[in-house]
C-alpha cells in the first residue's frame, strides 16, 4: 500500500504551504503578539535565508527562549550567512556557556564572522562585555576594539574608569589605547587615578598612550590635569622611548617647565610615529613646541599624504567652527543580503524622504519607530521602512549618544533597493569605517545623478547667486550609498531634498585599503547656481 507515503507527502505539502516567506518572517518583527512558535517553525526551514531572517527577528525581539534551538541549529549549520546570524544570537541572547559555544563555532567560518561575534558580545553591554573581551576574545582573528568599547559602554560612560582599571590590570595595551580613543571621541575624561596607573604601567605602550592622551586632551587648559597625574608625571620610569619622553616633556611644559630642545626629540618629530600623534592634533598643542620644533613639524606636515591641521604660525588663535551635530546613531543598519530585496514593495513606485523617530535599547535594538513626519508616504513604503528599521542593530556615534532620535534621515526610491546588504562572510581583513576625503581615495563615481533644480527656488535665490549643501554618506564595499546625512544645508528645503534624492542614486567604484574593498565615509559638496 502507498497510503503512508501519500500521507507523508500530504503532510509535507501542507507544511511547505504553511512555511513563511522571507518577507513573512521579517514582518513578525512588528507583530504585537507572541511570535515564538512562528519563529521556531521558520528556524527549521530548509531555506537558509528564512533561517537567517528568523534568527535576526529573535535577536531584535530578544526572544531568549529560542536560544536552545538556535544552539542546535548552529551545530549542524551549513550556510555561512545563517551561521553568522546564529552566532550573533547566542552571543547576545545566551548565557556564558552560549558565548563559549559561539566563540568556538566562529573559528570554523570565514574570518569576518569574528567581527560580527565581537560586536554581538559588545552589545551585551557594560563590564560583563568587557570581562568577556578580556578573558575570551583573545583568540578571535579579527576585532576592532574601538567599535567594541564604543558599543559596550553606550549609555554606561560612568563605567569607563572600571573598564580602564580592568584593562590595565591585564596589561592590555591595545585595549587601553582603544578605550582612550573612545573617550576622546566622546569628550569624556578618564578618571585621574586610573590615568596615573597608566603613567606607571610596566608597558611602554600603555604609558605612552596615557601620556599623549593627557597632552593632547588638556593642551587647551592644563590646569585641569588631575593631581594624581601630576604626581605620576614627577616620577618617570627608568627608561623611556622617544615618543614617551617627548610626551612627558610636553606635559612638563604645560605645567610651567622651561622649554628646552633636544636632538633626540627633533629626530622623533620627523618620524611616522610622530605623525600618528600630531598629524591631526588641534592647535593648542603646538603652542608648547619650541620655534625649532614647530618648524620641523611644519615641514613634516607638508609631506603627509593626508590633510594636516597645523596652524600656519605658532601663535595663531584658532576660532573653532560650529559643526552640525552628527546623528545619535546610524539607522537603519545593514541586514543579511536578501532580506531587504524581499521587502521591496511591488507595483508601488515612490520616492521617500524625511525624518523618522527611532528609539533603541542599550544593545542597539530598535524598540519603536514613527514615520509620521515623513510626508506623502504610501502604506507599502511605510511598512517596508518600518520593518527594515525594526530589524536593525544600530551603531551609536559615541558612548554618550542618546537612545532616542527624531532626526533619523530616510531617503530613497521604492524601485531601487536601499544599500543595506551586509557583505557575505569572507576572509578579507576588516577595517574600521574610515573617513577618506574624495581627493585621497581610489574611489571613483561611476554614475552621477545631477539634482533637479526646482524652478520655484530661482526667484528666491536671485540672479547669479550660488548656495551649497554638504552631504556625507557611507560608500559600501559594493559601491552604493547608505547612511546619508546632511553636514550643512541651504535655506531652501527644496534644494536640500533634491541633492539628497540624487546622491543616494550614485554608484561608485569602491575604495580599497591594501587592495581590499572597504566601506568608507565620503563627503560631497553640491552647489546650486542661478544664471
Amino acid at each position: 500500500m502507498r497510503w503512508p507515503v501519500l500521507i507523508c507527502l500530504l503532510f509535507a505539502t501542507v507544511a511547505a504551504a504553511r512555511e513563511r516567506s522571507v518577507a513573512g518572517v521579517a514582518s513578525l518583527v512588528d507583530d504585537r503578539g507572541s511570535i515564538d512558535e512562528a519563529l521556531q517553525q521558520s528556524l527549521g526551514s530548509t531555506d537558509a535565508l528564512v533561517r537567517t531572517t528568523a534568527t535576526r527577528v529573535a535577536i531584535v525581539r530578544n526572544v531568549a527562549s529560542l536560544v536552545p534551538l538556535i544552539r542546535e541549529l548552529l551545530a549542524r549549520e551549513t550556510d555561512a550567512t545563517a551561521a553568522r546570524e546564529e552566532i550573533r544570537a547566542l552571543a547576545l541572547l545566551g548565557d556564558e556557556n552560549d558565548v563559549d559555544t559561539a566563540i568556538a563555532a566562529s573559528s570554523k567560518w570565514p574570518m569576518s564572522v569574528d567581527v560580527s561575534l565581537a560586536n554581538a558580545i559588545a552589545r551585551r553591554g557594560g563590564l560583563d562585555a568587557i570581562r568577556i573581551y578580556i578573558n575570551k576574545l583573545g583568540t578571535l582573528r579579527d576585532i576592532d576594539r574601538r567599535d567594541f568599547f564604543r558599543q559596550a559602554l553606550w549609555g554606561r560612560a560612568a563605567l569607563a574608569p572600571a573598564a580602564g582599571a580592568m584593562l590595565l590590570g591585564h596589561n592590555d595595551d591595545a585595549g587601553w589605547n582603544a578605550l582612550l580613543d573612545t573617550l576622546t571621541h566622546a569628550s569624556i575624561a578618564m578618571a585621574g587615578g586610573v590615568l596615573a596607573a597608566g603613567f606607571t604601567s610596566g608597558s611602554e605602550a600603555i604609558r605612552s598612550d596615557s601620556v599623549w592622551y593627557v597632552a593632547l586632551g588638556y593642551a587647551a587648559d592644563p590646569a585641569r590635569i588631575a593631581p594624581e597625574v601630576r604626581t605620576a608625571l614627577a616620577a618617570p620610569p627608568e627608561t623611556e622611548s622617544d615618543r614617551e619622553a617627548f610626551g612627558r616633556e610636553l606635559l612638563r611644559r604645560m605645567l610651567g617647565a622651561k622649554m628646552e630642545e633636544r636632538a633626540r626629540w627633533n629626530e622623533w618629530l620627523k618620524s611616522k610615529e610622530a605623525d600618528a600623534y600630531l598629524g591631526n592634533a588641534e592647535a593648542p598643542i603646538f603652542t608648547y613646541l619650541t620655534d625649532g620644533e614647530f618648524r620641523i613639524r611644519k615641514a613634516q606636515c607638508s609631506m603627509l599624504p593626508t590633510q594636516c591641521t597645523m596652524p600656519e604660525t605658532k601663535g595663531w588663535k584658532v576660532i573653532p567652527s560650529t559643526p552640525v551635530a552628527p546623528p545619535e546613531f546610524f539607522a537603519p543598519s545593514t541586514l543579511p543580503a536578501g532580506i531587504v530585496t524581499s521587502l521591496m514593495p511591488r507595483n508601488c513606485a515612490s520616492p521617500w524622504i524625511g525624518l523618522a523617530n527611532v528609539s533603541v535599547d542599550p544593545a542597539g535594538r530598535v524598540t519603536a519607530v514613527s514615520l509620521t513626519r515623513m510626508a506623502e508616504l504610501p502604506p507599502c513604503v511605510s511598512r517596508m521602512l518600518s520593518t527594515i528599521l525594526r530589524l536593525s542593530l544600530v551603531t551609536n556615534n559615541s558612548i554618550v549618544s542618546a537612545m532616542k532620535s527624531d532626526q533619523v534621515l530616510l531617503v530613497g526610491r521604492s524601485d531601487i533597493p536601499p544599500c543595506l546588504d551586509e557583505a557575505p562572510p569572507n576572509n578579507a581583513p576588516s577595517y574600521a569605517l574610515r573617513r577618506l576625503p574624495s581627493r585621497f581615495t581610489e574611489m571613483q563615481a561611476i554614475r552621477k545623478i545631477e539634482p533637479n533644480f526646482p524652478s520655484a527656488v530661482i526667484p528666491k535665490m536671485g540672479r547669479q547667486h550660488s548656495v551649497d549643501i554638504t552631504l556625507e554618506a557611507v560608500i559600501s564595499q559594493t559601491g552604493c550609498v547608505r547612511n546619508v546625512r546632511v553636514i550643512s544645508q541651504t535655506p531652501f528645503p527644496e534644494l536640500n531634498s533634491a541633492a539628497l534624492q540624487a546622491f543616494v542614486r550614485w554608484t561608485f567604484k569602491p575604495a580599497t585599503l591594501d587592495g581590499v574593498p572597504a566601506d568608507v565615509i565620503y563627503e560631497l559638496l553640491v552647489r546650486f547656481q542661478t544664471p
